[in-house]
Parts: structure tokens; sequence; C-alpha cells
């Protein structure tokens, strides 16, 4: 006997109900749009074929990015193009893609400052799985009080992490230390190293719309660690005007060694030597001068080397590149380099802006020395 049409219809409606509902509460909503975003993003692993209309989760207007495709007629442009390594491929083939949505904000971070006390950002780039080195740096010198007359904000950028499997954990885990310190600014793209530059020109986009008004900018890595009382001394007897200050690497011949994660092929940069740009373990600029790179990164293609595009940046707006042997970035020196046991003289602290390489526990350990050593001035 065939099944009555209104039992059919109650069943379909219960069916459409329930999928609804999957796609509203899912554990995950993100993760279809995250896959269709594996091939979008510069570093890749692979160049898989894109749906027609890749779907996007619902955003606000201001954070919405159209959808990025590949170059149609890369192989075409570029001389030798087969003959390039898989994963730089695929950096050039999405070079173009350069604005993301932005999964979790922080607004209101920079609101609240008081007028008489100029703020400084201090924004470090680090990657999901990385809460070791975020929970260190915020019990030590992320700390955001008043230094030396600077209010102090603190701000970790981090992607998508290029772990597929574990991707849905960590993004779950970092909208909870969102929710918790309000201090994470997460995008939709690969966290990998040839995306960096992303990392920063969405951060520059960021600071545009959302902290136009900080005074000073620092941009480091979470393996660092930095002297916020020495920075601030640093920062405030500068006169004021473009500022972009760190260890300085000047007329240095890109990498063409294919193995290392800094080789940048003669079709990205023929040139013998890069402009004078500062490492990006640890640098200080103005935010007057941030605007000023924000601005020359819309007429710029995106390099793979992010500290190497801070100095394209600087090289076109006309900022002097400023050198200061306080930001250590190769380390404090040999002595150390060799005998991890020992700590930096108080001399030594008492010139130090930032140094790497410190692991959580070792930058407990300096934040202590530190802070005894300013306690007895």
């Amino acid at each position: 006997m065939p099944i009555p049409r209104k039992y059919v219809i109650c069943v379909l409606s219960v069916i459409m109900v329930a999928s609804f509902l999957f796609t509203l509460h899912g554990v995950e909503n993100l993760m279809p749009w995250l896959k269709a975003m594996r091939g979008l993003g510069p570093t890749a692993p692979a160049l898989p074929a894109l749906p027609a209309t890749p779907a996007l989760p619902a955003k606000p207007a201001e954070n919405y990015t159209e959808p990025c495709y590949p170059r149609a007629n890369i192989a075409a442009e570029v001389a030798d193009f087969g003959s390039l390594p898989q994963h730089m491929q695929q950096f050039m083939t999405y070079r173009h893609c350069r604005r993301f949505p932005i999964i979790i904000d922080q607004p209101n971070k920079c609101a609240g400052v008081k007028p008489d006390q100029p703020l400084l950002l201090l924004v470090i780039k680090s990657l999901s799985e990385s809460y070791s080195k975020r929970h260190a740096i915020r019990q030590t010198w992320g700390q955001e009080v008043a230094v030396r007359g600077l209010q102090v904000r603190l701000l970790f950028l981090i992607g998508v992490s290029d772990n597929e499997a574990r991707r849905p954990l960590y993004n779950r885990f970092l909208r909870e230390e969102a929710a918790k310190n309000g201090d994470i600014l997460q995008w939709g793209f690969l966290d990998t190293f040839l995306n960096l530059t992303v990392k920063q020109v969405n951060f520059l986009h960021w600071l545009n719309h959302s902290c136009p008004h900080a005074a000073f900018i620092y941009n480091g890595d979470d393996d660092m660690f930095l002297h916020t009382v020495n920075l601030a001394e640093l920062l405030l007897g500068y006169p004021r005007g473009d500022l972009y200050v760190g260890h300085i690497i000047d007329d240095t011949p890109p990498v063409r060694y294919v193995p290392s994660k800094y080789y940048v092929p003669k079709q990205l940069w023929p040139h013998s030597s890069y402009p004078a740009y500062v490492g990006g373990g640890g640098l200080a600029m103005a935010g007057s001068t941030a605007l000023k790179f924000f601005n020359a990164s819309h007429s710029l293609e995106i390099f793979p080397i992010d500290d190497v595009f801070f100095g394209l940046c600087a090289e076109s707006t006309h900022v002097k590149v400023i050198n200061h042997l306080g930001f250590r970035t190769y380390g404090v020196d040999a002595l150390l380099a060799s005998n991890r046991d020992a700590l930096p003289n108080n001399y030594v602290l008492n010139e130090l802006i930032c140094v790497h390489k410190f692991d959580p526990n070792e930058i407990m350990v300096m934040w202590q020395k530190v802070t005894q050593d300013l306690e007895k001035k």
C-alpha cells in the first residue's frame, strides 16, 4: 500500500529542519569554508580544483573579502615556472591574494586609552598551537599596564593552522583563549612561513581601521624576550616623525638554495641584494610609519619574507632604517649562544631591548631577573 502523502511531507520536513539545525550548530561551522581555502592561500601544499561558487560564512560587510582564485596564466607569465619547487609555484599562483576574512577580531582593543598616555601596541606573530608561549608573554613583558608613560596593549596575530586534523580543536581553543584574554586576531589564511607577509598586511589593515591612533608599534615573534621599560624609554627618546628601528640587515643577497625556507627564485627577485630592512624577530616603529607602510603595501606585490617586505615599504616611502644594538634578533652574544644556562649580566640588561631565542620557561626566568634589577634602581 503506498505511503500517504502527508507522511512523506512530514518526514521531508523533519529532515530539512534537522539539516538546518546541524548547519547552524555544527561543531565547526567554518570547516567547509576552511577546507575550500586550503587552495586559496599562497602556501597551500597543492593546487586543487576550486569550486565554481565556494561557500563563505556570514561575516560583517567590512570583514568580507571576495574568494581569491588562482592566476590562470601564471605558467605563461613567469619564465621557467615549471622548474620552480611546488611550494614556490603555489606562492606565485596565489600571490595576489592579500585580504582574508577575519575570524577573531578585537575591534575595541585600543579603546579607553587616556589622552595623556600614548599607546604602545605589542604585536606578536604566533601560531594556533603556541599557547604556552602566549601565556608566558601575558604573564611577563606583555602585561597591559602603563610603562614609562606609555599605555601598553597586546595582540597576537594568528592564521589558520595547516594541520587539518587538529584545526577544529585549535580553533575552539583559540576562541576560548580570545574570550578570556581579548588579545587574539585570527584570519582565514593558512599559517605558514611564506604567509607571514599576508599576516602583516592584514594586521596593517586592522591597524588602519581599528587602532590608527597608536603612537608606537612593537612587532615581533613569540619566542623573543622584550624589555618593555627599555623599549618605552627608547621610543619616548626619539623625536616625533618616522621611526623604523631594529637590527639592521643591509646589502643582503637573496638565498638561492632551494631547501632553505628563505629561498627566493630569480623570478621573484632578480636583483643581487635586498634593500635595507630590520630583522623581523623584533622591531619597533611609530604608528604613523606603520600607516605609511599600510598605504605603500597596496602598490607592492606580496613578498615571501615579511621583514624584507617591510624594507620594501620603507624604501618606497623614503623611511630611514635605523639600527639599534639593543635589538638582538640573533641572540644576546656568542657567549650566551655557547652557554644556554647563562643569563645576561646587568650591563646587557641595561642596554637590551629584545633578544632571541627564549622558550616560555626562560622568558619567566628572564623577566624575574629584569624586574628584580628594576626594583633595585
